[in-house]
């Protein structure tokens, strides 16, 4: 921007200080002509030099006022910059054109190249030797340094090693080159640097994969251009830098030609799962659909089943079990269908884990168990952390923690071995989890915060939003009623942006739970409701048992406020979440909701019935620590489902 006048007149003179005479009518005009602008200045500085009125041979520099009237002042920036191009000789000008094509930064080979795609190639085997004659190019770079258009780059800090790299000074004078070029004549300089970039980067960074193919999609290209937007989204997700990576991808997706299907789906396939990690749910369904079109058109039996299983992953995530059951067991059939067995044991895991969520647990652990085989036939350790970890869900919620537990660490394991590390977060919350259902607060709240720092690397919403609900609850029962408040209110806001009706459902009842401490039972109760609503709509029975254990407790607390329907309310809460844990066979969770009925009971004086729920609580958590112990749980435990 300009500056004030004192400012910019010192400026001016700063520029001119080699000049032993300065009329300070010159330094007064200079200002008022650019305006105060400082890039003006130097411009209009420049053509004075350029047009000879600034005499810079020697040590002391001369004005020659004379000559300065004669030359046309450049009214605005643009102007002094047309004026200095103008003022260049044509060979000059023309390199400026051809690196200006190349960027800020460019390379003297790739200048070169260009300036050869000019000419029209022949046989004689000395056409190398013409190239240069007389060192034109040597004396056009030092006349080009000397005039301050570009700058050079030490040779230890060039991107492409072995050729000589120089960068603009100002973009302005690089975008005005550009325009000067013809629209032939960029696409053809596009297209030559697209392919000198290629001969000459090996192990590409992903921003060098990008600047090939933006030079292959403007040099007319599009389908060189997509793999190279493509590779470059390969590289962004690997390094978990998912908003490059879908930006890659859709720009790869976007020019790929229609006979390219193999790549298209592989395309698909990755972006697809980089907006589910993204909690894009809506934009990843419609990438692996898109992916499932193909692959029916081309008869594709294995891509479709991986296809299906992605929209059932989705679908069951997002609370549609139906949906979900529906996907994978089409899944399912596709890969049995072709004898893919690693796609067969995928399908019998992921349909293992709707019927956990249901509360099928016989079923889930049945369907897991089969899926795990096949996987340890396969060799493969990722998907036998996999299956590990997901048969230790069903064990913990069975109440059978010490072999959960020792299912989730040799999980973890195998998942840091390979360096799998939305696999090391998914285990390191699995493990807090048993730990907090131990009562071992804290070393469960140390595990998920090493979760969460994993998951802000990652960019995983949704298992951020998990870890977050998660520390939420285990504070609250520390005492820690500010910070709980702090990490369930967040984690509220991420299940809603990934759209996880299972996430939201968990974070509502833990938000109820923290007001239900802090006294505030109309937010309790308001919370507590709305995390009923969303367990209803998932039709998972263990959260609608959870619920009802949570929105009892509210009501108890009404009632010994002096409200006097809550005590009916609180007794039919507490007794749909005993009928419903206890079909489940969540342990757990009928302990605690034994306990607390056990509790209101006694108050309002039904002693007997009151105490023996109590007791019961006991019995199952003293079956817990001996479960974690190694030993079986005590025979007082309610038969699981």
């Amino acid at each position: 921007g300009p500056l004030p006048e004192e400012e910019a007149a010192a400026l001016a003179r700063g520029m001119l200080r080699r000049v032993t005479q300065l009329p300070e009518e010159f330094v007064d005009n200079l200002v008022d002509m650019t305006g105060g602008n400082p890039f003006h200045m130097e411009q209009a500085v420049r053509v004075f030099v350029d047009g000879g009125a600034i005499d810079v041979r020697g040590a002391a520099w001369r004005v020659n006022a004379r000559r300065a009237l004669q030359i046309p002042f450049p009214i605005s920036v643009e102007d002094a910059v047309q004026a200095r191009l103008d003022a260049l000789t044509p060979v000059a000008r023309a390199f400026l054109q051809k690196a200006a094509c190349i960027g800020n930064v460019f390379w003297v080979g790739a200048v070169e190249a260009l300036g050869r795609c000019d000419h029209e190639l022949s046989d004689d085997p000395e056409l190398w030797m013409e190239d240069d004659p007389g060192g034109t190019l040597e004396a056009v770079i030092a006349e080009l340094l000397e005039s301050d258009y570009v700058l050079d780059i030490p040779a230890v800090d060039s991107s492409i090693p072995g050729e000589r790299e120089l960068c603009f000074k100002h973009n302005m004078e690089k975008d005005l080159a550009y325009r000067l070029l013809g629209e032939a004549q960029r696409r053809r300089y596009h297209l030559t640097l697209a392919q000198w970039l290629e001969s000459r980067i090996r192990d590409s960074t992903e921003e060098q994969l990008e600047y090939i193919a933006r030079n292959f999609a403007e040099g007319g290209v599009p389908d060189r251009a997509a793999r190279y937007w493509l590779a470059a989204g390969d590289k962004a997700r690997v390094r978990y830098a998912n908003d490059k990576a879908i930006e890659f991808y859709m720009h790869g997706l976007g020019r790929l030609g229609p006979g390219d299907s193999a790549r298209r789906m592989e395309a698909l396939h990755s972006l697809g799962s980089v907006l589910a990690l993204r909690g894009e749910t809506d934009a990843a369904r419609e990438a692996f659909a898109g992916m499932l079109r193909l692959a029916y058109t081309l008869d594709l039996r294995a891509k479709a089943g991986a296809a299906h299983n992605r929209i059932g992953r989705l679908l069951r995530d997002s609370g549609d079990y139906a949906g979900a059951m529906k996907h994978l067991g089409r899944g399912l059939a596709l890969f049995r269908a072709v004898d893919d067995q690693r796609g067969v044991a995928a399908s019998l895991d992921d349909l293992g884990k709707v019927f956990w969520l249901r509360g099928s647990y016989d079923e889930a652990l049945q369907t897991m168990q089969e899926g795990m085989e096949l996987r340890r036939a396969l060799g493969d350790p990722r998907s036998i952390a996999l299956s590990l970890n997901n048969i230790g869900l069903v064990l913990q919620d069975s109440g059978d923690y010490a072999a959960a537990l020792q299912r989730y660490q040799q999980a973890l394991e195998i998942r840091r071995r390979i360096s799998d590390i939305p696999g090391v977060i998914n285990s390191l919350n699995n493990i807090g989890v048993v730990h907090q259902e131990l009562g071992e607060d804290e070393k469960a709240i140390a595990m998920w915060k090493q979760g969460i720092d994993r998951c802000e690397e990652l960019g995983d919403r949704r298992s951020l939003a998990a870890l977050l609900s998660n520390t939420g609850e285990a504070c609250r029962k520390l005492g820690r009623v500010e910070e709980a408040h702090e990490a369930l209110h967040r984690a509220v806001g991420l299940a809603q942006e990934v759209g996880d009706r299972l996430l939201l459902c968990e974070a509502y009842r833990n938000l109820g739970e923290v007001f239900l401490d802090l006294g505030d039972l109309r937010m309790a109760d308001e919370y507590c409701q709305k995390a009923m609503k969303q367990a209803e709509r998932l039709g998972s029975q263990v959260n609608v048992g959870v619920v009802s254990r949570a929105l009892g407790e509210i009501s108890a607390a009404l009632a010994k406020a002096g409200d006097l329907q809550a005590g009916a309310a609180a007794a039919k809460h507490f007794e749909r979440a005993i009928e419903i844990l206890s079909g489940v066979g969540n342990d757990h969770e009928l302990a605690r909701c034994m306990a607390t009925y056990g509790k209101f009971l006694e108050a309002r004086g039904d002693k007997h019935r009151g105490q023996r729920l109590q007791e019961r609580a006991r019995d199952l958590f003293e079956g817990f620590k001996q479960s974690v112990r190694g030993r079986p749980p005590t025979p007082a435990a309610p038969p699981r489902a």
